[in-house]
This record gives structure tokens, C-alpha cells and sequence, in this order.
């Protein structure tokens, strides 16, 4: 679970390697109750914003099953693995690689 959210946070990651605000995310998507919580998120999507939608939907989904969200995911075991080992790290990208697979046929579904 933890890898999904160390690559959900590196989803949402800005290309300065600073997080935005949470609390817009947490609030609005990822903790809201509400039942249109899900469809803002697909919004997301139709609006050319699939990364960040996949990646709040991750986050969602793991809040619902129960696990934390931790804003700082460069310090966890999974992040320090992947840093130190190139063959974890190729396995990050082939991840990647599938999940945007994933994206590719859920957009087309909509």
C-alpha cells in the first residue's frame, strides 16, 4: 500500500519536487464524504488532468481501506529502497507504465 502511495504523491508532485497544498486535496477529494466526491475527481479526467486524478483516487481509495496518508512519502522504506536500488527503481517505471495503461482505457470508457 505504501508504494502505491509513494507513486500516487509522485503523481501529484510538482516538477520542483514540492508537494502543493494538501489540505485543498484532502478536503475536496480525498477525506470529502460527500457522494460527489468521486465524480470531481473523474471531472479531473475530462478535464486532461489524469494524472492528478489517478493519483487522488489512489489516495482516496487507500483512505477508505483505512491507511494513512502520508504527505512526506520521500522518507519512507519504499522511497529509500527506491532510491538505493536500480532494479526497485526500474520496477517503479514498469508501474508507471501500467498505470498510465490503465488511465489510457478508463478515459476511453467515459
Amino acid at each position: 500500500m505504501e508504494a502505491l502511495q509513494v507513486l500516487s504523491m509522485r503523481m501529484i508532485c510538482e516538477e520542483d519536487g514540492s508537494f502543493p497544498e494538501n489540505a485543498e486535496f484532502e478536503d475536496d477529494f480525498i477525506f470529502a464524504e460527500d457522494l460527489e466526491a468521486e465524480s470531481r475527481i473523474v471531472q479531473l479526467f475530462k478535464d486532461s488532468v489524469e494524472n492528478l486524478a489517478v493519483a487522488l483516487l489512489n489516495l482516496r481509495w487507500c483512505t477508505v481501506l483505512g491507511f494513512p496518508i502520508s504527505w512526506s512519502p520521500n522518507q519512507g522504506p519504499w522511497s529509500r529502497m527506491l532510491e538505493c536500488n536500480p532494479a526497485a527503481a526500474f520496477l517503479e517505471a514498469e508501474v508507471t507504465k501500467l498505470y498510465y495503461y490503465h488511465l489510457c482505457l478508463f478515459h476511453f470508457e467515459m
